[in-house]
């Protein structure tokens, strides 16, 4: 199975082994720019980019969005639903200490949303994590429109305007892309040994395994 173009669970897995850092950032630079990254730059240069590809643009970087924060924290998912099964596959396997998770998740959606945006104000001024978590991510991911007034732009030099409750999707994007390229950056400058590779090998091995 390809976790990435061109790159199968089998390879993953063996540099997971190996802790070669620099293969598994590539993977998953490779990865997600194939299955998000591309995709957003595909909509927001579209002929029709103006008729409503907001939507479709800011519900992948929704996705982004807590997956970033997921490797960061190294939670394979943010869903106590989810984790409790994980935690009882883990209870019938042999799964390395290195990998193995805690009996209660250690943040849900809405404390990701937070923490990946408290840790990120300077790329995404005026986010409020838990706002964007309520209104844009679950309107979104669950309704397929956003809630509580808010609108998605694609005009304007403003990433976040909370008095009008506005979102550039353009800008938003362009911010995460940033935050993505520098998380990818400081995994290929940390030791294997580290906290960075610590909690993202624990994510990775866990996406592997839920993957095959």
């Amino acid at each position: 199975m390809e976790l990435a173009p061109k790159c199968t669970a089998v390879e993953v897995a063996k540099w997971l082994d190996a802790g070669d850092t620099l293969q598994l950032a590539s993977f998953l630079r490779g990865r997600h720019e194939a299955r998000f990254f591309g995709p957003i730059e595909c909509l927001r240069k579209a002929e029709d980019t103006y008729g409503g590809y907001g939507f479709s643009m800011m519900a992948l970087c929704c996705l982004l969005t807590e997956t970033i924060q997921c490797y960061r924290e190294g939670m394979p998912t943010t869903s106590g639903r989810e984790w409790r099964g994980l935690v009882d596959i883990q209870n019938s396997e042999a799964v390395s200490a290195a990998y193995r998770l805690p009996a209660a998740i250690p943040k849900n959606g809405r404390e990701a949303f937070a923490q990946f945006f408290g840790d990120y104000r300077s790329v995404f001024p005026n986010v409020d994590g838990s706002d964007f978590y309520d209104n844009i991510r679950n309107g979104l991911l669950h309704q397929a429109q956003t809630k509580n007034g808010w609108t998605i732009d694609a005009v304007g030099s403003v990433l976040c305007d909370p008095a009008q409750k506005r979102i550039n999707r353009s800008l938003f994007a362009r911010a995460l892309l940033e935050s993505f390229e520098g998380y990818i950056r400081s995994l290929e400058l940390a030791l294997w040994s580290g906290p960075e590779w610590q909690k993202a090998a624990r994510k990775i091995w866990w996406l592997i395994r839920v993957s095959t």
